[in-house]
């Protein structure tokens, strides 16, 4: 039987930057222009995307419009743990 690890990360956007700002499970922060240049980089360390999630949003209403954005996303991924552990 297959046992997991797993692990999460969130992401910001940051549209003054134009990029993501990467908060990783260690608290280290990297900024990438696209969450897919860092998804990449994990995927060559065995790591495979399970879920996203919404962080949190932005909302405003204005004449009588409620508008939402997502800014921040969790991202949940997860890789075969080692036999030997």
């Amino acid at each position: 039987m297959v046992k997991w690890e797993y692990m999460s990360f969130h992401s910001v956007w940051d549209a003054q930057q134009g990029m993501y700002e990467v908060h990783d499970a260690s608290g280290q922060m990297h900024t990438f222009s696209a969450s897919a240049e860092y998804l990449s980089h994990l995927g060559e360390d065995g790591w495979e995307l399970v879920a996203i999630m919404p962080a949190y949003s932005v909302s405003e209403q204005q004449q009588h419009v409620q508008t939402s954005e997502v800014v921040a996303r969790e991202f949940i991924l997860k890789r075969p743990k080692d036999a030997s552990e």
